[in-house]
């Protein structure tokens, strides 16, 4: 079973924050009105702890979803940029790291065990409906950026993860 101590400081943190980075990713995918960014938010927190449970491979999905429980908090970057876009790059950069660092520290079968949990998440924020709609915002347009977003996740995760891995 992976557990906090089986990695450094700075990689404990990357998958940590991973649950928190997936969710902004698909939030960010386009702007949304108050009351859609919150049903989404409020979305992504229920997927982190109400997702299956992974059993056969998911000790890492446990031990991350046990540290949050039990109040431990990853160090978040400082600055966020306001522009969407750059924000936007910022957490996808996010999300990739961990997929390179459990490519390189984990058996494949505890790293694909993680990254479907991470995308159950997305999935589960992505679901939220786009209503009522933000100022300017266009139902179709929203659709099809947060569809891309999952896609580009999705690809993101399942990507990085494995060609670096010399298991094969």
């Amino acid at each position: 079973m992976f557990v906090q101590t089986d990695f450094t400081a700075e990689e404990w943190n990357i998958i940590l924050q991973s649950p928190a980075f997936v969710i902004l990713y698909i939030i960010q995918a386009d702007y949304y009105s108050q009351p859609v960014t919150y049903r989404k938010v409020a979305a992504g927190i229920k997927a982190v702890f109400g997702t299956k449970e992974h059993d056969v491979a998911g000790n890492l999905v446990r031990a991350v979803r046990d540290a949050i429980q039990a109040g431990q908090r990853p160090i978040y970057p400082d600055v966020v940029p306001e522009n969407l876009a750059n924000a936007h790059r910022i957490t996808l950069r996010s999300c990739q790291q961990v997929a390179f660092l459990l490519a390189q520290r984990i058996p494949d079968i505890e790293a694909t065990a993680f990254i479907d949990w991470l995308l159950e998440i997305g999935a589960a924020v992505a679901a939220v409906p786009i209503d009522p709609l933000a100022p300017g915002q266009h139902l179709e347009q929203a659709a099809e950026n947060v569809r891309t977003a999952l896609e580009t996740l999705e690809f993101t995760l399942n990507g990085c993860a494995f060609p670096i891995n010399d298991r094969y």
